[in-house]
């Protein structure tokens, strides 16, 4: 027998009074796939401010979740039947939790990508405005042929938006015809057929191609004036290879240098052991890619760094002791004198940039986190055609690496096998 007042009626007194939970209402938490659990007390156990409800853990809403999160970090469907994570949640964090195989994470996984998908064609039916797009063709290094389509625009609240509507294998050949059907069926797709102001592509013959029959298959602008945007990062790459063809004979050298560290699996030992004699960490080496003219600076720049020690290592290697095969100091330092006027003309253009900022601040005073969208917000009604013309303008993407990006994971703005494709010209 306890004494009187000493029962449970004032703690559900104060659950229901100050936390709005009754015995129904935490009964009902265990829905079917759910079974009742610890109580969280709003305020101190959650983050929302007052009354709390008590937990329910429901399988199905888990596998969803874990499905976004699968997605996110770009982690196989087989993570869910991992025993170790299995374990790891059911000691730490729930013990209802049980394994999710693969093929009902892929269902969860696709389902969400269609309800998206489907979401963005009624968003795009209704959408007042104009879009640009970005496209670009890839071979993975298997040699699977994939073309990328992504559209940019600015919604109603003047935040620039993007999202990749096409990521498919191409199997046909990418001549002009065949890249244009496959551009656009993913404007009719999406409802954009008379929402599209731009499209930026690389400079490749095919896609010139491909533009001229757009020109003709949808409503543009001005006749399509400015339908076709070249993507400035080719332009300024094709340039730069130009000249660094000019030089080849001064950095071949170098490049000689650097396929014999990556190849003679015979010598990394002691190239690491010649590192740590002179306080060196031993580097990585890679070719410079024709993709990317930077790569070719960044080469030159870390191979003088290691010069004495990669220098010492190759000439002493019996293999490379004819006549052609040794690398000289006169080499090295027609090499050295490359990378210092390139050096110069980078200098030269960051000058140029500090004039062109130091021009407009004599004519406008601008806060350091202006924003344009922003301005263009706050003065749209003030200026309801302008803005709209802005919104179409300042969503235009001068490259095409929206779409390039969408091909490479995880390994930064170079994969492993980007060396390996053709420059397009």
């Amino acid at each position: 027998m306890h004494p009187k007042g000493a029962g449970t009626g004032g703690l559900d007194r104060h659950l229901k009074k100050h936390h709005g939970i009754t015995k129904e209402n935490h009964e009902s938490g265990a829905a079917r796939g759910g079974t009742p659990q610890q109580t969280q007390i709003g305020g101190f156990m959650t983050s929302s401010p007052g009354g709390g409800m008590p937990f329910a853990y429901n399988r199905d809403r888990m596998i969803e979740q874990f499905a976004t999160y699968v997605t996110l970090d770009e982690l196989p469907f087989s993570h869910g039947e991992s025993e170790n994570l299995e374990h790891m949640i059911k000691t730490s964090i729930n013990p209802a939790f049980k394994r999710i195989p693969r093929n009902t994470l892929k269902r969860h996984t696709q389902k969400q990508y269609y309800g998206q998908r489907a979401q963005l064609i009624e968003y795009f039916h209704d959408f007042d405005g104009m879009v640009s797009l970005t496209s670009d063709c890839w071979s993975s290094s298997q040699g699977e042929p994939f073309i990328c389509v992504t559209v940019h625009w600015i919604d109603s609240d003047y935040y620039l938006q993007k999202r990749i509507i096409a990521f498919d294998v191409m199997d046909e050949k990418h001549t002009g015809y065949n890249i244009k059907q496959r551009i656009l069926e993913t404007i009719n797709e999406f409802n954009l057929l008379h929402k599209v102001f731009t499209i930026s592509l690389d400079n490749a013959s095919s896609n010139n191609k491909a533009m001229e029959y757009i020109r003709n298959d949808i409503p543009t602008i001005i006749d399509g004036v400015f339908l076709h945007v070249r993507c400035c990062a080719h332009i300024i790459n094709l340039s730069a290879q130009k000249g660094i063809s000019q030089i080849t004979l001064l950095l071949e050298p170098i490049r000689k240098i650097v396929k014999y560290l990556r190849l003679a699996h015979s010598t990394r030992s002691k190239y690491k052991k010649l590192c740590r004699e002179n306080g060196l960490r031993p580097k990585k080496w890679a070719i410079d890619c024709p993709t990317r003219w930077s790569s070719t600076y960044k080469l030159l720049k870390e191979a003088i760094k290691y010069k004495v020690d990669i220098t010492e290592l190759y000439n002493s290697d019996s293999r490379n002791q004819n006549e052609d095969g040794l690398i000289t100091e006169t080499q090295w330092e027609l090499a050295t004198s490359v990378r210092i006027s390139t050096t110069s003309t980078t200098s030269t253009q960051s000058c140029s940039t500090n004039m062109v900022r130091e021009f407009f601040s004599y004519n406008y005073e601008l806060d350091e986190d202006f924003s344009i969208l922003t301005w263009w917000k706050n003065h749209e009604n003030q200026f309801p055609v302008l803005a709209k013309i802005a919104r179409d303008i300042l969503v235009v993407p001068a490259s095409t690496i929206a779409s390039e990006s969408a091909f490479i994971w995880r390994v930064g703005p170079l994969s492993p096998h980007t060396d390996t494709v053709p420059l397009r010209k």
